[in-house]
Formats: C-alpha cells, structure tokens, sequence
C-alpha cells in the first residue's frame, strides 16, 4: 500500500519483474549465497516483499517474528535465527543502534531504508561491528522496495 494522505491508502500492483529484479539485486549485495532472514514487517508493508520473497526465491531461510513485537521480542528473533540480512525502517535502527545495537552482531548486510538516515547511529554500527554491510535504500512501493542505496 502507499499512502495518499494521513488518512487514505491505496494498494499498489507489483509486477514479477519487480520482483524479481529485486531479489537478483539483494543476491548481488549479499554474494548470492543462501542466507537467514528475519520477517518483522507488517504483510502491508512493501517492506515485506523483501522479507519474505528474497529468502524463498533463492533458498535462505526466513524466520517468522512472533506477533509480540517489541525491541526484546526482535533482539531474540534475530539471535536465534542467526540472522545475517535484516531490514529495518531507518527510525526503527536508530532505536535500535541507541538502545540494543548489540543485536546486530549476527547481522552481516543490515538494509534500512524510509527516512534520512542519521549519520551517528550509522557511524556506531560501523564502529561496532567493521564487518558488518550497511545499505541505506529508498524507494517508494511502485519500485518495489528499493529504487537506489548506498
């Protein structure tokens, strides 16, 4: 969905080419190699194309966030998933990098993407963990998730 105004959304059609260019560009960032992935997103969020079509198209695993969600709720999800390619809105991995950024440590590509993103909580996951690949996304749903990073 896409949202017209504070109160008005409408649903936007996604073509397979989308998605499927999508999923060839997410397995180009990630070497190609069967990964772990974490699910959180609402089903409505374009966000979940990502989560769920990606890890399925290419043979990773995808793991199901359980209904509670909460920073705890994730931290665990992510820990006992062995998460290594997670995405996260840009004002959710800034509470994240502010708070539990220890969370990360499993997490080899980390996407965020939606809002601008702050350069200190980019700088602290860098410093925190060197290996990690951060990429920050944009891109409006009509693009299917991401039209450029960085």
């Amino acid at each position: 969905f896409c949202f017209l105004d504070v109160y008005k959304r409408q649903g936007v059609r996604i073509s397979q080419d989308g998605l499927l260019n999508l999923v060839d560009n997410v397995q180009q960032q990630v070497q190609g190699k069967p990964r772990s992935y974490v699910h959180h997103s609402s089903i409505g969020f374009d966000a979940a194309l990502f989560e769920v079509w990606v890890p399925l198209l290419t043979g990773a695993c995808v793991t199901l966030q359980p209904s509670e969600f909460n920073i705890d709720a994730l931290d665990h999800c992510v820990r006992a998933a062995s998460c290594d390619v997670l995405l996260l809105t840009t004002s959710l991995f800034h509470l994240v990098a502010q708070h539990r950024l220890s969370m990360l440590d499993v997490v080899r590509v980390l996407y965020v993407g939606g809002e601008v993103l702050k350069p200190v909580h980019a700088r602290a996951l860098l410093l925190a963990n060197p290996r990690i690949t951060l990429v920050n996304g944009y891109g409006p749903t009509e693009n299917t998730v991401f039209s450029t990073w960085y």
